[in-house]
């Protein structure tokens, strides 16, 4: 999407990465881009990032994104980049990796100031024997990153938390009536 609009609201549609080299499924430089029950396959190509947005408005939601590759360096399925001041909404989404490689680079990644990311209650494939990054932000701006299921990948986000929400997933134990999530405590629950 260089300029204008493309929505999709219903019914299914599904975007094949091309091979050529570092080229991504979606590009979204200006302009909006809606996308709902989208599945974005690469079919084992693994040279370029599946969605890149380098500015615009792009709202991603109940989409399944799937990276067949198993390539270590493989690029990120969600790349935002840039300083064109993107919006972008991430949510609801299941993404699929290969659960025994030890990835380098991570799944969803915001590298540059000046855009404004949420990213919430995706879903990614747990890992078993691999190692990876799920979400990775670069820069502390005005993001939300909440509610997403990741088994065994790590997240890494700015060491200087002052304008984003930036929440990991809680693992709650219950220990003689005491609920702790992530180290907090919520007392008086039977």
């Amino acid at each position: 999407v260089r300029a204008g609009q493309i929505s999709h609201t219903g019914g299914y549609i599904s975007i094949g990465a091309g091979c050529t080299s570092n080229t991504p499924a979606i590009q979204i430089d200006a302009g909006i881009y809606t996308g709902s029950t989208v599945q974005i396959h690469d079919y084992g190509c693994g040279t370029g990032n599946l969605v890149q947005i380098n500015g615009g408005i792009s709202t991603f939601s109940g989409s399944t994104i799937v990276r067949d590759t198993t390539g270590v360096n493989t690029p990120s399925d969600i790349l935002v980049q840039g300083a064109l001041a993107a919006q972008v909404v991430t949510s609801n989404n299941i993404f699929y990796r290969n659960p025994t490689v030890a990835w380098v680079n991570p799944v969803i990644d915001v590298e540059a100031a000046n855009n404004r990311a949420t990213i919430a209650g995706n879903r990614l494939t747990g890992l078993s024997g691999g190692s990876g990054t799920f979400i990775k932000v670069a820069v502390d701006d005005w993001h939300q990153v909440i509610g997403n299921i990741s088994p065994g990948w790590s997240m890494s986000y700015p060491s200087t938390k002052y304008y984003g929400t930036y929440q990991d997933q809680a693992i709650l134990t219950m220990d003689g009536g005491v609920i702790s999530a992530g180290g907090f405590q919520v007392l008086g629950v039977p």
